[in-house]
């Protein structure tokens, strides 16, 4: 059985379904595949957004397809289709890595109305809106749009060599290897405006660019799925007009698509893949939204992203800017939420607090509450000298010392360490680390920190290193032994 990482439903190598696109030809999936018109229905949509320059960013569409089985196995009463006419397999043995399929006289078959329920639920018929026409009901005119290369041949038969797989429940495409390696996931929690949208931009921009990311730790790619999103926000971060996720009721909550990469470690460990999953903050006040979105509940690590305003009985303090979006919940809802829901949680085994916006409270001003040498260990801006080659945890359990007494003395809330021992008595297995981070890096000849596009600059460059900002993503997984770590001598466990 494999695990959609996006839906979170399993399904059987043999119920994969095999994309037939038309080149050059996007269109809105919505009008045409209601499968995963419901699945987007959950996710929240992006708007097209424009910054003074008049530069322009919007998501980009998938191209249309058409799906195309390769097994027969657990079709039953569901359509005849002409089987592959050859299946080539790769690295993993459990499905072909790419199948050779006729078009019939240049003619693709058509979709399935919906090839994902086995659970006894029905969808509406697919309607097709696309300018192209329906032949015997059994095949979809292919030759709209295409380039010269993959228009068809109307004289007979042609084929067609399919690679990009999709899953049967979702429709989402599934990244290579799928179910041949371990999938992990990660839930980014938080109250609303604590940032973890930004962040999961930011990291998933450093993990696959190397900006950023120390050396000799792995290498990760991201799948085709996440990148049309990951794409429009990473533009409009660096155009400076990164939009604010919409507030939903508790009635109608959605999330952000979740970031899958393919992540190769360094060391001789394994590869696997990593979901990175955002958790609304208006979720964690609805029980029925989390019972109904259980891959959520799958998480092995956590992150909590914590505001700095949210420790501060005076949010208006000397040497705090509001001129951003800060969260209007304390720490102690917050926290009371997530404890009210760790049992969800049921595979957690790392959560992070991370103090992010740390650009708010740290620097040399005298108002700022904290200042260098307060804490040595805040004082290091890049991640290379601690954790090139191998994330050195005994630098980050030091760390996290600091963090909290930063939080407990100049954030002001003295039982900060309490209420995070007191999540690891709930449960035994959670493990507990708190570091600090922030999407704006330090330039160091300034003493202060510069925002990810510096307007005074005169070319607005965008700066993408940030503070520390992927120590705790490494963190959560160096801790479950997914990456090499320093001077470690146990042995090794892996994520149940």
């Amino acid at each position: 059985m494999i695990t959609c990482p996006f839906c979170g439903k399993g399904f059987e190598p043999e119920d994969i379904l095999f994309c037939d696109t038309v080149r050059g030809h996007a269109v809105e999936a919505k009008l045409y595949d209601s499968v995963y018109g419901t699945f987007l229905d959950d996710i929240i949509s992006f708007n097209p957004v424009t910054n003074g320059d008049d530069i322009t960013v919007e998501m980009e569409k998938r191209e249309l397809y058409y799906f195309h089985p390769w097994s027969d196995k657990n079709r039953k009463d569901k359509p005849l289709f002409q089987m592959p006419v050859e299946c080539e397999y790769g690295n993993c043995k459990l499905y072909p890595a790419r199948i050779k399929v006729v078009r019939n006289n240049g003619l693709t078959p058509r979709m399935e109305a919906n090839e994902a329920e086995q659970d006894g639920s029905s969808s509406a018929p697919i309607a097709f809106s696309i300018e192209s026409e329906l032949t015997n009901g059994q095949f979809q005119n292919a030759s709209t749009n295409q380039s010269d290369e993959d228009r068809p041949n109307f004289q007979g038969d042609v084929t067609r060599v399919l690679t990009t797989k999709a899953c049967p429940r979702c429709h989402c495409y599934l990244p290579d290897e799928i179910g041949c390696h371990p999938l992990h996931s990660v839930v980014m929690l938080g109250s609303t405006r604590a940032g973890k949208t930004t962040y999961m931009t930011m990291a998933a921009h450093q993990a696959t660019s190397g900006v950023g990311l120390p050396a000799g730790l792995m290498s990760c790619s991201l799948s085709d799925e996440s990148k049309r999103y990951f794409d429009y926000l990473i533009k409009c971060m660096k155009y400076g007009i990164l939009p604010s996720t919409p507030l939903d009721d508790k009635n109608n909550i959605h999330v952000v698509f979740p970031l899958l990469f393919t992540v190769v470690p360094q060391g001789g460990l394994e590869p696997f893949f990593l979901s990175i999953h955002d958790c609304p903050g208006e979720a964690m006040q609805n029980n029925d939204y989390l019972s109904n979105f259980p891959v959520l509940g799958t998480a092995e690590g956590a992150i909590m992203m914590l505001d700095p305003f949210q420790f501060l009985k005076d949010r208006n303090a000397q040497g705090l800017s509001t001129q951003c979006d800060t969260c209007t919940e304390s720490f102690n809802s917050t926290l009371n939420l997530f404890e009210k829901n760790l049992s969800f949680f049921k595979s957690l085994q790392q959560l992070v607090f991370a103090l992010t916006k740390f650009d708010l409270i740290y620097g040399d001003h005298p108002d700022n509450k904290i200042h260098p040498d307060d804490y040595p260990y805040m004082d290091q801006m890049s991640l290379d000298e601690q954790h090139e080659n191998g994330v050195d945890l005994e630098w980050i359990r030091n760390l996290s010392t600091q963090v909290r007494g930063a939080i407990a003395n100049q954030l002001e809330y003295p039982d900060f360490e309490n209420r995070a021992d007191a999540l690891k008595q709930k449960s035994e297995a959670l493990k507990v680390t708190t570091l600090c981070c922030s999407t704006q890096s330090w330039n160091d000849a300034a003493k202060r920190f510069v925002p990810v596009i510096d307007k005074s600059s005169e070319k607005g460059t965008a700066n993408m290193i940030g503070y520390r900002l992927l120590e705790p993503l490494l963190c959560v997984l160096a801790a479950n032994n997914l990456l090499p770590v320093k001077d470690s001598h146990r042995k090794r466990k892996r994520w149940r």
